[in-house]
């Protein structure tokens, strides 16, 4: 009886642990919340304990009613700024599953998937470190490996790395030349010596 956690934790609640949360909350949900458990366990041994009438504060009188809502906010809302702090994390989800963005590395055109959940592993950042600016000309879809060479590590701010350049993929055309004009030199220097 009274199962915590999913049975992780599986000792019953106390009385005195219940007459404690009644004096710090206003409502039995709110000393659920308090307590950590679902209602109904809250109510089962407050019951049980004979003080559950104590704090049956019916209308949630001077206690924050939680309003949950399904409407999600406008994209074009979000571009022009008008959403400031909305979550990065979302945003990247969003533009993803809106196909606004392609789900590839902007950087290396990393877009191999994850075998436990089945996404590329890429992170929304700020071009400009502005996490403010949510413009489309301001993000910059890129993999980890990308995020690490280019911005610092501090996730929070995402503070460009000084003298570090920005450039595109190198196509693989441009590297066999350059192997070839080095191999030439080589050979010359060889030949030479």
């Amino acid at each position: 009886m009274g199962l915590r956690n999913n049975g992780i934790d599986s000792r019953p609640i106390l009385k005195s642990e219940i007459e404690y949360a009644q004096q710090n909350c206003l409502s039995a949900a709110e000393c659920s919340r308090f307590l950590g458990i679902a209602f109904s366990t809250y109510k089962r041994y407050a019951q049980l304990y004979g003080i559950y009438d104590d704090l049956k504060n019916m209308g949630a009188k001077g206690t924050h009613k939680m309003h949950y809502s399904k409407r999600h906010a406008n994209i074009q809302e979000i571009f022009d700024g008008k959403r400031p702090h909305y979550s990065w994390k979302l945003f990247r989800d969003r533009l993803i599953k809106e196909a606004i963005i392609d789900e590839v590395c902007m950087r290396c055109g990393f877009k191999e998937r994850r075998i436990t959940d089945f996404k590329v592993p890429l992170v929304l950042v700020p071009k400009d470190g502005d996490e403010s600016n949510y413009s489309k000309e301001n993000l910059d879809l890129i993999c980890y490996n990308c995020s690490y060479l280019i911005y610092s590590r501090n996730w929070r701010g995402m503070k460009l790395i000084p003298n570090t350049p920005i450039s595109p993929m190198v196509e693989p055309e441009n590297i066999d030349d350059e192997w070839e004009k080095e191999k030439e030199e080589l050979l010359k220097e060889i030949n030479e010596g």
